[in-house]
């Protein structure tokens, strides 16, 4: 297979997908990317920034710089996140991950995002925060695999936390993660101790200023049913 060959696969590839340079101007894109901005052909975005396209927003362009600026500095990037103006508010489920060239050096940033085709544990957790959380925490992405971890929580300290940042009780946790409520107990004062807090309000209010109201344990994605509501 050529390179003319490959050119045609990447246009045809499912959901939206671009590549951009380390100064944030695009490389190419795929044939619905294009279309979704109202271009002809893939290349007419070739040099263009996010300034440029016609679903700029404060909001977008802050959401993308930000996934950009991690993608460059070699993490992959997965979340799912809530179109804002111009389209319809759906959740999409999005990877950002860097652009390798032969010699393993950084030289973009690869992206995908494809509709999301929600859980119900996924429809739980978004009615769950839009309901209960005040107006500034209510995430409108949620990453996948905690790139913000401060405290460097274990992946059961990240599921218990999770849980405890949606009111629920070291039984309730218990219960979903198929575990003893001593074992929960014990993670959660694991998690007051690298938090460096005395009480669980504490706890809850230095977790979501750090950024976890918006962690989800890659493990939850295949769970079918949380009753979060």
């Amino acid at each position: 297979m050529d390179f003319q060959d490959y050119s045609q696969l990447w246009l045809q590839i499912p959901g939206y997908a671009a590549m951009k340079n380390p100064q944030g101007r695009y490389l190419t894109c795929n044939n619905n990317l294009a279309a979704l901005m109202g271009f002809k052909f893939p290349n007419q975005i070739q040099g263009l920034s996010d300034f440029e396209l016609l679903d700029y927003s404060e909001e977008n362009y802050n959401f993308h710089h930000k996934n950009d600026v991690l993608a460059l500095s070699g993490k992959t990037v997965h979340c799912i996140h809530r179109s804002s103006s111009p389209y319809d508010g759906s959740y999409y489920y999005l990877i950002k991950k860097p652009l390798m060239n032969k010699e393993n050096a950084i030289t973009g940033v690869l992206y995908h995002c494809m509709p999301l085709i929600q859980s119900n544990f996924i429809k739980q957790l978004i009615a769950y925060d839009v309901k209960n959380n005040c107006h500034n925490q209510k995430p409108f992405e949620y990453y996948i695999d905690a790139v913000d971890n401060p405290f460097q929580l274990s992946h059961r300290e990240l599921e218990c936390l999770f849980f405890t940042l949606r009111s629920m009780t070291a039984k309730q946790i218990a219960e979903q993660l198929d575990l003893s409520k001593r074992t929960v107990e014990f993670y959660l004062e694991n998690i007051k101790n690298k938090m460096g807090c005395i009480s669980k309000a504490e706890l809850i209010c230095l977790a979501i200023n750090s950024g976890y109201l918006r962690s989800i344990p890659p493990s939850f994605l295949s769970k079918k049913d949380f009753n979060l509501i």
